[in-house]
């Protein structure tokens, strides 16, 4: 007969082990269990008596304590950081001791009775139906989105509005309205989701060295953002528009630049479906229009923001550009005070002095540029800019540079235009500097000042052997046609605005990371780079001395502690400081450089531009730009791609001898240098 097992349940244990349900040894005194465990050993001697602590389970109780009443060992959920990198979390609040060690954002679900459900797996046959939304659902509805609580979402947002806001052309959110919408609930709709995601996202791209879990973190939210945005592709609406010029910026700052390329063609014909470059109706102060004013800002803002994609991605050729200049019946953006206190107001065209030629001016009692500010200007600065990497592209069409009636003269003018049109408030000086940096638009107040020098570096390329590409018979051309008197003087031009760029970054160091959000103003570091040693090393040896070395030295060391300092805290601009201390490597000038710089390729295939009876873009952008490295992944080529093209087509004997070292070793460093770089439209 077996044995009967005298393993049984104590009937005199504890009411603590009771309440835990594990097996009390009814030691007296205190039991094992709770011996080791240093809990109360509770007795009792009525079957009525309570097994469990007189506690109330509330979220914020459970946090701390079990449903038995025994203070947790375990945390009940860890944080998002320690969740992500699969990590033990201690589960303190506010932030764990793993993120105090590392100096993260703590973060912990705000949903917590989600995670204290009474079983953490589910099947799929048990699940609830779709009406039903209990604690389980909402946490799975919430991993599926990867929507941040609602405390992150806001302080991503504020980080958003305070550092990416300001740059560029990203003022086409209503601040004001856009907090009252998200404190009623903002995002419940795909679309709005997809917009809150890429805005919390873009919160995340400042500054990686401080957070980089959440930068990876912001990585997945505008994973999720394109996904929704692909599942709308057939909705053309604002809100999608706004989403798509969101995904293009943090696309640009990971360094995902073939989704860049397709963002802003997506944008632009957006932009045409809904017809913004239009004003809305006549009744541009809303008298009696149908639509607010902010409203109509809000979409002329959009508007200028697709021009500065367009004009980026085009970099000049007129066949990758798809919004005309000419399109563009709209007003330049308003003040920020206008804006936001929502006040209408007229302003100017992209034409300076000119307003729509519907609108009377005497309407209003004050100057139109007296509404205008920071952004009006960007626009037209964007817009030369664009005038002048169109025209050196084709400048051989056009008279001679030094003609009075040229292009390249009239272009100078402008320059020298909205120059003198620029507000006071606008310069730099020590004084609007302290306010700049106190209003956190200090970054875009350099941003504007260094688009203005590099327009003239551009310009200048034609007389700057070795500076521009392709190196064609034109350029060649001109270095031996042109009066001595002008190449000179355009030469040490070019070398001055290079010089007055150094002196911001140097400026910018001395102030601190308020000046850093921009990652388009570390191309203009790189560009001064590329300038100043092709000037003393090549154009001008015989014009240096002592003091101009000391300058230019000082000047290149400046440039690239600017780019160190912006690629701790974003990291794709490590390829234009690897690329900018190549160039000085090479120049072998006495600069003590990180060492970092990559290698690359010698020499890049350069298309035989002179001879080619089908022009295409290849032929005009560097084989290594983001356009020809796209088409390097189609299968099927145009037929100037081809083999066959090129054997019926040889180059002649002194286009293929070109001096391509020069080029490859004072830019390339890589494919994605180029790519970076032209998105930007700043090197080709």
């Amino acid at each position: 007969m077996l044995k009967k097992s005298t393993n049984r349940r104590s009937r005199s244990g504890c009411l603590t082990c009771r309440a835990r349900k594990v097996k009390c040894d009814s030691n007296y005194g205190v039991c094992g269990n709770c011996r080791r465990l240093q809990e109360i050993c509770r007795r009792g001697t009525h079957s009525g008596d309570n097994i469990s602590p007189n506690l109330e389970h509330s979220p914020e109780s459970l946090l701390t304590f079990t449903k038995a009443g025994m203070k947790r060992r375990r945390t009940l959920t860890s944080c998002q950081n320690c969740r992500l990198l699969k990590r033990k979390c201690s589960g303190d609040r506010p932030a764990c001791h793993r993120c105090q060690e590392k100096k993260l954002i703590c973060i912990f679900d705000d949903n917590q009775q989600a995670v204290l459900s009474p079983s953490p797996h589910f099947d799929s046959a048990s699940l609830p139906s779709e009406n039903v939304q209990l604690p389980a659902m909402k946490l799975l509805q919430n991993r599926a989105t990867q929507l941040p609580d609602k405390v992150m979402v806001r302080t991503l947002v504020e980080k958003f509005f305070t550092e990416i806001y300001p740059c560029r052309m990203f003022g086409f959110i209503h601040k004001p309205s856009f907090m009252i919408r998200l404190e009623q609930g903002f995002g419940a709709t795909p679309e709005e989701e997809a917009m809150l995601l890429s805005i919390c996202a873009l919160g995340t791209k400042s500054n990686y060295s401080e957070a980089p879990q959440l930068w990876d973190t912001g990585v997945q939210w505008a994973r999720q953002a394109h996904h929704l945005l692909t599942d709308s592709y057939n909705t053309i609406s604002i809100s999608n528009l706004m989403t798509v010029i969101l995904l293009h910026e943090h696309d640009l700052r990971s360094g995902k630049l073939s989704s860049c390329f397709l963002l802003s063609g997506m944008a632009a014909r957006m932009a045409q479906a809904l017809q913004i470059n239009l004003e809305y109706d006549l009744d541009v102060l809303c008298d009696k229009s149908t639509m607010s004013c902010t409203e109509k800002e809000c979409r002329r803002r959009l508007l200028w923001a697709c021009y500065f994609l367009d004009s980026s991605t085009s970099s000049g050729v007129k066949q990758l550009s798809l919004i005309d200049e000419s399109d563009i019946k709209i007003q330049l953006p308003c003040s920020e005070d206008n804006f936001l206190f929502q006040r209408p107001c007229i302003t100017e065209t992209i034409i300076p002095g000119e307003v729509l030629k519907f609108i009377n001016i005497f309407d209003q009692a004050i100057s139109p540029s007296t509404n205008m500010d920071y952004r009006a200007h960007y626009v037209r600065i964007v817009r030369i800019r664009t005038k002048v990497l169109s025209y050196v592209k084709r400048f051989m069409e056009d008279e001679d540079p030094w003609s009075p009636t040229s292009e390249f003269s009239e272009i100078l003018s402008e320059l020298a235009t909205w120059k003198l049109n620029l507000p006071s408030d606008l310069s730099i000086t020590p004084a609007i500097i302290y306010i700049r940096k106190d209003q956190g638009l200090l970054s875009t107040l350099f941003h504007i000042h260094l688009l203005y020098h590099l327009c003239f570096c551009d310009l200048y390329r034609i007389v700057m052997p070795g500076l521009s590409y392709p190196k064609s018979s034109s350029i060649e051309a001109i270095q031996i046609a042109a009066p001595i008197e002008f190449l000179v003087e355009s030469q040490d031009a070019c070398y001055e605005h290079a010089c007055d760029m150094s002196d911001i970054f140097q400026k910018s160091l001395d102030i601190g990371s308020l000046s850093f959000t921009d990652p388009g103003i570390a191309i203009a570091a790189h560009e001064a780079t590329r300038v100043q040693v092709l000037y003393i090393t090549q154009l001008a040896t015989d014009r240096m001395n002592e003091e101009k070395m000391s300058k230019v030295i000082r000047h290149l060391e400046s440039n690239l502690l600017y780019l160190q300092a912006v690629s701790k805290r974003m990291p794709m601009i490590c390829r234009m400081t690897c690329s900018a201390e190549k160039v000085i490597l090479k120049s072998q000038l006495p600069i003590a450089l990180t060492g970092r710089y990559s290698s690359s390729r010698e020499s890049s295939p350069e298309p035989a531009t002179d001879v080619a009876s089908q022009i295409s873009p290849d032929y005009k952008l560097h084989p290594l730009s983001s356009f020809s490295a796209m088409r390097e992944s189609i299968a099927e080529k145009h037929a100037p791609q081809s083999a066959k093209y090129s054997l019926t087509h040889p180059m002649s004997s002194s286009e293929s001898a070109l001096d391509m070292s020069l080029f490859s070793s004072m830019m390339s460093s890589g494919t994605d240098n180029w790519l970076f770089a032209n998105q930007q439209g700043v090197l080709f």
